[in-house]
């Protein structure tokens, strides 16, 4: 089955008085239908760049490079240029929520008015029908005397009204697709519960698929399926909620969660992540995370080392952790560039049985003296020594002795590395 919606290797730059700035760096997304893909990290991590961009909503000034592709209805919306086909998307098939409510209404013209002019640009309605639609919809989403609130202005409804008004005014089009920018931004912790118990009600009633951006990891713990980690335009972690939550690979991830305050212990000093998000004008070398990593590597530092993806799969066992020597020459097959040293030895012995064509390997070899298997074998002892302090670069662990077999055995040493590095 298709997704509902699939980003593919999407770089986004704006052209500035100051140079070309890089916004998103080969950023790739997928979502289904009737679930709901998180988004966080700080501001200035591109979260709602890649929103918009979906709607083709970033200013003028934008360039997007020319093999990304963004699918809805197996149709690349970046290739559309006419207002017609701009049309479909906008308020058609993708509704958004955006940031603002205060500043997303037209202060001068009524909540009602605005709600009616959408409807008819997007649906076959004369005004009386539109009027009812949006009356309705008004109602759905919990605002009382909803008749009423139609015919108010923005600045006459409380910042939880305006909100609910927002959110009915993104539903009425019935879109396949909802982009919600930090829907609870700025309001209190009641009325952010209703908003996050109304926007779940709304998911399951329609079955359409949203994107929902925000800081706060407790709403995403709450309304999201799964999560993609963002930090200076690039994703860097992703995978289902509870396992990205429970068991933070990339070290961001794990300052995210960390900077939150233990409700256990509220006198306890929050714990923030050291520095600043760099500025788009002067983005790290390789690695952009390097410059507020805690335990950066030599090659990090000296910026030679670019920064992969961390994908989590929900699987038991399943091991990880952010280091640079797992990135370095890595290919695109390579989809989890980061694993524990115990994952390396384990993998090492899979790929070595793969090379030498042995069969299967036994579940409990981890548990015994893992050099005593190959004790015949020097190099593949020395290799061992080295994996017991700490992860490697996956390079390495091809030994001299295994090339030699895999060359009489014409065997693919690539298929071996893509198993090496995915664990399949």
């Amino acid at each position: 089955m298709s997704h509902l919606l699939e980003i593919n290797n999407l770089d986004v730059e704006f052209d500035t008085d100051e140079g070309r700035i890089t916004a998103i760096d080969n950023v790739s997304l997928t979502l289904d239908q009737g679930k709901v893909l998180g988004i966080v990290g700080e501001s200035g991590s591109g979260k709602s760049v890649t929103a918009k961009s979906i709607m083709q909503l970033n200013p003028g000034n934008t360039i997007y490079n020319d093999n990304a592709e963004i699918i809805i209805d197996d149709e690349n919306v970046l290739k559309f240029t006419s207002k017609n086909d701009l049309k479909k998307i906008r308020g058609g098939k993708v509704s958004m929520i955006f940031q603002e409510p205060m500043a997303s209404f037209a202060p001068a013209i009524k909540i009602g008015n605005q709600m009616v002019e959408q409807l008819m640009l997007h649906k076959p309605l004369d005004k009386k029908e539109a009027k009812n639609i949006s009356i309705d919809m008004l109602n759905r989403v919990g605002i009382a005397d909803a008749e009423k609130r139609f015919n108010q202005y923005a600045f006459e409804l409380s910042g939880g009204m305006r909100q609910r008004a927002m959110i009915a005014m993104a539903l009425s089009t019935m879109p396949k697709l909802l982009l919600a920018d930090e829907p609870t931004t700025a309001l209190d912790v009641t009325i952010q519960a209703q908003v996050i118990n109304l926007m779940k009600d709304i998911i399951k009633e329609y079955n359409m698929g949203v994107i929902f951006i925000t800081h706060d990891l407790g709403v995403i713990a709450q309304v999201a399926d799964d999560v993609a980690v963002m930090y200076l335009g690039s994703v860097v972690e992703r995978g289902p909620v509870n396992e990205i939550l429970k068991n933070p690979k990339h070290p961001y991830t794990r300052g995210l969660l960390n900077a939150l305050p233990d409700i256990n212990n509220l006198d306890a000093p929050l714990k923030p992540i050291p520095g600043n998000i760099p500025s788009p004008l002067d983005r790290p070398t390789g690695c952009v995370f390097r410059t507020r990593c805690p335990d950066p590597t030599h090659e990090c530092k000296e910026g030679s080392i670019e920064m992969g993806l961390i994908e989590v799969h929900d699987k038991p066992g399943f091991k990880g952790m952010c280091t640079a020597n797992i990135t370095i020459k890595r290919e695109p097959v390579m989809h989890n560039p980061c694993m524990s040293k115990e994952r390396v030895i384990e993998l090492f012995y899979d790929f070595h049985d793969y090379v030498t064509g042995k069969k299967d390997i036994p579940e409990k070899f981890l548990k015994s003296d893992p050099s005593r298997r190959y004790a015949g074998n020097e190099e593949i002892y020395k290799l061992y020594e080295k994996y017991k302090q700490g992860p490697v670069d996956p390079v390495l662990i091809i030994p001299k002795t295994s090339i030699g077999h895999q060359k009489s055995k014409n065997l693919n040493i690539k298929q071996g590395m893509k198993s090496l590095a995915t664990g399949r």
